[in-house]
């Protein structure tokens, strides 16, 4: 497959995995975001898009930077042809239905549990955002249990708080150099030329990248204790130097968001601990009720009634099982699991021609048991 094939898959998988609020959020992807899922380089990525983009394939919203988005996926999305004026827009949002307006100022609104089992967690959050330079905060929770779009989350209602230029959310997995604390202090804090073997040119670092806005360390407890240390002059006075640099220090304004899955007693540092000054948790996804568990399961199966064109007509039976199966990977396992089932009806009806994918219950593991509760709420 062609390079710009590859990459324009990648965009309508991305489009795909969207709602109608992120579009109210100008959700949309950079050249530097595919090429990080791709392991490609940013200016190639951009030369393709802007050549999709001129095919008429994908719509462009030119700025600083420049964001895109599949078109096929969002007319799915929005339910209507774009005219081929509509390919670049200034504004995502513009697309919006007009019944379809977004007019809360607030993206946790849009989240399953917001006002119920997430309430502390959204208060929090909330309070990290509007206090005024900002708060650290370290979000603790399973795996899949949603912590990368907490922070996003995090990260819109900035956005909507923010007078001025939007804030960066700066996206760094603390696992890719856990072992090597030259390299991580490279990509973190950048280097001058010569500050190693290899270092021919001085680079920018992921902290200068997010200076007004946002660096979210996912997997914080990869980091070695060196690693965290490196993190207390930002975290103390807003201030780093480069590796390699012997002059005065750089002033940033940077709000860090650690994610873990481990207990942050073992895994952290005390003194890095007590430098972050808000803690969130996010529970599981059968620690959450039996109401938002089904609304969770019902907004995955709209999702990809909406990629796929088709009505999903789903048997009783399935949901009681999604609502007992074992979740290990909790929200992210849910998901996962019911992209399945919607493959598995796909593969077995490929010859017939309807508008309907038919989820039976052969589809689901039969070993199972609900509770009073469960079954109530699905019948």
């Amino acid at each position: 497959m062609r390079r710009i094939d590859v990459i324009h898959k990648e965009l309508e998988r991305l489009t795909y995995g969207l709602e109608l609020s992120d579009l109210a959020k100008e959700k949309a992807f950079t050249a530097e975001a595919i090429g990080f899922n791709l392991g490609l380089a940013r200016n190639s990525v951009s030369k393709d898009l802007n050549q999709l983009w001129n095919e008429g394939l994908v719509v462009k919203s030119p700025g600083r930077p420049v964001f895109f988005l599949h078109r096929h996926a969002l007319e799915l999305l929005i339910n209507r042809k774009l005219d081929d004026c509509e390919c670049i827009v200034h504004s995502v949002a513009s697309l919006l239905p007009k019944k379809e307006k977004y007019t809360d100022d607030d993206p946790f609104s849009g989240l399953i549990g917001y006002d119920r089992s997430l309430r502390d967690a959204v208060e929090k959050g909330r309070a990290a955002v509007l206090y005024p330079h900002g708060l650290h905060v370290l979000l603790t929770g399973a795996s899949g249990v949603g912590k990368t779009f907490f922070a996003e989350l995090m990260h819109c209602f900035a956005c909507k708080h923010t007078i001025g230029s939007l804030p960066p959310l700066v996206y760094f997995n603390c696992a890719e150099y856990a072992h090597n604390p030259e390299l991580l202090s490279s990509h973190l804090f950048g280097h001058h030329k010569g500050a190693f073997t290899g270092a021919s040119e001085n680079k920018t670092g992921l902290v200068e990248q997010a200076d007004g806005g946002y660096l979210l360390l996912d997997e914080v407890h990869r980091l070695p204790y060196e690693g965290q240390e490196k993190l207390f002059s930002i975290l103390d006075k807003g201030e780093y130097r480069p590796l390699g640099s012997s002059g005065p220090t750089y002033s940033i304004s940077v709000r860090l968001i650690c994610a873990t899955t481990e207990s942050v007693n073992s895994a952290l540092l005390r003194t890095f601990q007590r430098r972050i000054q808000v803690c969130i948790d996010l529970p599981g996804i059968r620690q959450r009720s039996v109401e938002e568990q089904l609304e969770l399961i019902v907004s995955f199966f709209q999702r990809e009634s909406r990629k796929i064109e088709r009505t999903i007509s789903l048997d009783k039976t399935l949901l009681h099982w999604l609502l007992s199966k074992s979740l290990e990977g909790n929200i992210g396992q849910l998901k996962s699991d019911i992209q399945f089932l919607c493959a598995q009806a796909w593969a077995s009806g490929m010859t017939e021609r309807n508008d309907t994918l038919e989820l039976d219950k052969r589809l689901a593991e039969m070993s199972f048991n609900t509770t009073p509760e469960q079954r109530l709420l699905v019948d």
